[in-house]
């Protein structure tokens, strides 16, 4: 597993999108880690807007909202009398909106009580209840707390990611890259708090003397294939960025009818 904190907890929140296959990405890609139970209750749509209001996620906004400002077609936006600063805005809005939708969809994939089978079966009954109770200790939740702006930087870039895997699958072209998982914009970078933070979590773990830390991270770690194993393949494979980002009783069409009502794709 990854072991750029030392030792956190393994990858479960991209795991839940199966049907769209990760490559190797830049660092923030790699090293920001959730647990199956962070998953269940700490991971909720509404931190969307708190990762983009946070100094990272407010200039990967900027970024996007500059990208689909270059890429639209401005006969289109005087047609339509959308002025630039009321795009920019439309653009942001369409990350929380859509950024929503993608963790609410993918929190939902895996199956709680076959994931607690599962990890009933790996380390006991006695285990799971243990597992349980971890996120109320002091410790633990110091250690989340402290995780927690590199959290928001991982939502924010990854939700900007799913949104230019659709770009690619739907065609849509845009002037300028958008996701820091895709290209590294040294402007961002300076502002992404992972590495710090990653250190920061190390010391933690090194200086606790408890050892609740070191059993936490031990038993995410075995949490991880119990986790995975508790989405069905086959029901991941029918969701791609379209679907996991689309309005309610929308087909995967819709954000690209949201790209074209912002002069950004072609009208089909």
């Amino acid at each position: 597993m990854p072991r750029g904190s030392g030792a956190r907890a393994w990858l479960c929140f991209s795991v839940t999108l199966l049907a769209l296959a990760v490559t190797p990405r830049p660092a923030l890609a790699q090293s920001r880690d959730f647990s199956p139970y962070d998953m269940f209750g700490a991971i909720r749509p509404g931190m969307v807007a708190a990762a983009f209001a946070q100094p990272y996620g407010r200039a990967l906004a900027a970024q996007f909202a500059t990208a689909l400002t270059a890429s639209a077609d401005k006969r289109c936006l005087k047609t339509k009398g959308i002025a630039i600063a009321r795009l920019r805005d439309r653009a942001r809005g369409m990350l929380l909106e859509r950024g929503a939708y993608l963790i609410e969809r993918a929190s939902a994939m895996p199956d709680r009580v076959a994931f607690k089978d599962n990890l009933r079966a790996r380390i006991g009954s006695e285990g799971v209840a243990e597992f349980e109770r971890m996120p109320n200790d002091p410790v633990v939740q110091a250690y989340l707390k402290a995780d927690e702006p590199a959290k928001f930087a991982f939502i924010a870039a990854y939700v900007v990611e799913n949104i230019r895997r659709y770009t690619m699958i739907a065609r849509i072209e845009l002037a300028r890259p958008i996701s820091p998982w895709e290209k590294s914009f040294p402007s961002l970078d300076k502002l992404d708090p992972t590495d710090e933070i990653d250190r920061s979590l190390k010391q933690m773990i090194e200086s606790d003397k408890t050892g609740v830390l070191a059993r936490y991270l031990e038993i995410t770690a075995i949490a991880y294939e119990p986790y995975r194993d508790a989405t069905s393949r086959e029901t991941a494979m029918k969701f791609g960025p379209g679907e996991l980002m689309a309005r309610p009783g929308k087909t995967n069409t819709d954000l690209y009818e949201a790209f074209g009502d912002l002069c950004v794709a072609r009208p089909r």
